[in-house]
């Protein structure tokens, strides 16, 4: 019998341990069933939650003391979504719709997928979510991999593969990008990025040579000189980066059984790579570093990709080893799902995941 899936949240406060949300018997309410669970946060405690679900894409608004709102239905796309959040509430979610072809998943040799573009509902604070707005320009040859960030004062920037391409495009509060623009040759693969409150935007992917490398795009449009990290071999999901409000930095890849670090204090540059502390071949689901450089890191440290690991936290800070694990679930615990988190200026962060 197959069971739903349960979003499960659970919550820090600073200096204290993470709890499941709003309960203290270790149960959580399930918005809907669930899978791919994103989460945002703002500096009242507002959250909203951006969900998969046989309906398409869902999302919901929490709100201290009163729970969460109900969900409304963005995009019937089923593709994975993204969502960010400013200071003051604006919400924008992010997808990449695509379509199957039914005549190759009927000739049994494998459904061929193509990309619809890339499309952005976006929730002005206190108000609803408007109709998918396409931000990818239409016809163009492979659309794929968006990824976003914003900062507490509304500027956005998302970055997509265009044409083969990594381009990136900026918005604010509830403006969309007017185009896009290349980060230049030598920068491959999907990548993650953040911005810091001057809205300079810091892009992790990987180099020519497949090392794990960094390149920053201020507010203006400006690109910055490429940074290569180490001489680690990665993929393209391999590296998270994590920026904070003052610019604190922490990047992350999994190299040779253990995960290894790099930071960057505000107006600074990365010093050499690390050890994290941390063993393990997978890379983190999850990073954030808030306004003090105080980090927090979700991730199932397992030593092979069959493995199954019960998924935990740790933290730490800017230029310090990560800290001892906080257990969240159960050891040998299969299907977890992704696992994601949002993090305030003041470190108060929660992290959310689905299970079966």
């Amino acid at each position: 019998m197959r069971l739903r899936r349960a979003a499960l949240a659970a919550c820090l406060a600073i200096g204290a341990p993470f709890a499941l949300c709003g309960s203290a018997s270790a149960s959580a309410t399930a918005l809907s069933p669930f899978t791919n669970p994103r989460i945002a946060t703002a500096d009242n405690g507002e959250t909203a939650v951006v969900w998969q679900s046989a309906a398409g894409i869902r999302a919901a608004i929490g709100t201290p003391g009163a729970g969460y709102s109900a969900p409304v239905t963005i995009s019937a796309s089923s593709s994975m979504p993204t969502v960010v959040m400013d200071a003051a509430g604006d919400v924008v979610i992010i997808w990449e719709a695509t379509a199957s072809s039914a005549d190759g998943c009927y000739k049994g040799t494998g459904c061929l997928i193509s990309s619809l573009g890339v499309f952005a509902s976006i929730r002005a604070a206190g108000g609803s979510f408007g109709a998918p707005v396409r931000l990818s320009p239409p016809q163009r040859f492979q659309v794929a991999d968006p990824r976003v960030a914003m900062n507490r004062a509304g500027d956005w920037v998302v970055t997509l593969t265009l044409d083969t391409k990594r381009v990136v495009g900026a918005g604010s509060g509830a403006t969309p990008p007017a185009g896009f623009a290349a980060l230049g040759p030598a920068f491959q693969g999907r990548g993650d990025v953040g911005i810091d409150e001057a809205g300079t935007a810091t892009f992790g992917m990987r180099d020519a040579a497949n090392h794990p490398a960094l390149i920053t795009r201020t507010r203006d449009g400006s690109l910055g000189a490429l940074t290569v990290l180490d001489d680690a071999l990665i993929d393209d999901f391999s590296l998270r980066i994590a920026v904070g409000a003052q610019g604190h930095t922490v990047a992350v890849w999994p190299d040779g059984g253990q995960l290894r670090s790099a930071s960057r204090p505000p107006g600074g540059s990365f010093g050499p790579a690390v050890a994290s502390g941390v063993v393990g071949t997978r890379t983190p689901d999850w990073i954030g570093v808030d306004g003090q450089g105080r980090t927090v890191m979700a991730l199932e440290p397992a030593t092979n990709l069959v493995q199954s690991a019960p998924l935990q936290v740790r933290r730490g800070s800017i230029g310090a080893p990560f800290g001892e694990p906080q257990i969240l679930t159960a050891a040998g615990r299969d299907n977890l799902g992704p696992t994601r988190g949002a993090i305030d200026g003041a470190g108060n962060a929660v992290i959310v995941w689905s299970e079966t």
